[in-house]
């Protein structure tokens, strides 16, 4: 499989690779691998991948760089795309969730009737309302 490291530290010779496959983020510790990296693993770079799943983690036990620096600047592009989609949606959510004046906010899930009857079976229990 193919994917591209997002990050990597170059003291601890370990790394986060994107895959092709779009699964889960792939791990890479040179020490744990089988056959590990003859070249230090950087930001961008295309590498070719095996792996296995061990305690719910992807990880690497075989990489091999196809490309050095193939997709330099794709970690710093994914952060700028995923603030973009959740300024856009936290936008989306203020606009259908205006409050007025009051002191009441909408919680998200909770329509304001079962609020309402909520506060009504409170007051009763409490005594407060005949």
């Amino acid at each position: 499989m193919f994917g591209v490291v997002l990050w990597s530290n170059t003291k601890e010779r370990t790394a986060v690779i994107w895959c092709e496959d779009h699964g889960d983020l792939a791990i890479y510790n040179e020490a744990e691998a089988i056959f590990p990296c003859t070249s230090l693993l950087g930001e961008g770079d295309l590498v070719r991948v095996e792996m296995k799943e061990k305690n719910g983690l992807r990880q690497v036990r075989s990489a091999v760089i196809i490309e050095a620096g193939h997709a330099v600047g794709l970690p710093t592009a994914i952060k700028g795309a995923a603030t973009e989609v959740a300024a856009s949606r936290q936008s989306a959510y203020s606009t259908r969730n205006r409050v007025s004046d009051s002191t009441v906010v909408p919680f998200p899930g909770r329509p304001a009737r079962r609020l309402a009857e909520a506060e009504r079976d409170d007051l009763a229990q409490a005594g407060m309302m005949a």
